[in-house]
């Protein structure tokens, strides 16, 4: 009975194989499949095929390994402008779990250009109860309010707000955190 257990575990893992290898042949990109020529020297089983690490979009020694989404160069965004943040990181200190507890960062546009925020969003726990949806002007200043609902979280906890402006990266974080009893 085991031998026939094994035998049938080991055909499941031959076609398993199998299909692994056609679907690292097919080419989604282009609908069809990438030829694989016989290597004359390969010291497989007669008339087996060579596949060329290069038909399975394998990297190579040597080559460049592409750039995640998050380390490409960011576009300039239209009518750029800068900003100071007078608190981009903010401890709130010790807080009770489940309390609601209400946050201000500050901001100067200190650019040539009206200071637009594109995106403002925050990690689960955070509402964005207001920002400047308007715009700051050059020399102005403004304020993005959050409020942390704390409860379920206990230790120390970071909460990030993600702004999304047009300044240079147009991404900014800033962090809220606390320790949550």
């Amino acid at each position: 009975m085991r031998e026939q257990i094994k035998i049938v575990l080991l055909g499941i893992i031959a076609v398993s194989l199998v299909v692994q290898i056609i679907f690292q042949m097919t080419d989604s990109d282009s609908g069809g499949t990438r030829s694989v020529t016989p290597d004359p020297t390969a010291i497989n089983q007669p008339g087996a095929q060579n596949i060329q690490p290069q038909s399975l979009n394998a990297l190579n020694p040597g080559d460049d390994i592409p750039p995640r989404p998050d380390q490409l160069e960011q576009p300039t965004p239209p009518n750029p402008t800068t900003a100071d943040w007078s608190n981009e990181v903010s401890d709130i200190g010790k807080v009770s779990a489940g309390d609601k507890v209400k946050h201000t960062f500050n901001v100067t546009n200190t650019g040539p250009n009206t200071l637009n925020f594109m995106q403002v969003k925050g990690d689960n726990g955070l509402t964005i109860v207001s920002f400047p949806t308007d715009g700051i002007e050059p020399g102005g200043s403004g304020t993005i309010v959050v409020e942390w609902n704390t409860v379920g979280e206990s230790g120390v906890v970071n909460k990030t707000v993600h702004v999304t402006a047009n300044v240079t990266p147009a991404h900014k974080h800033l962090t809220l955190s606390g320790t949550i009893q």
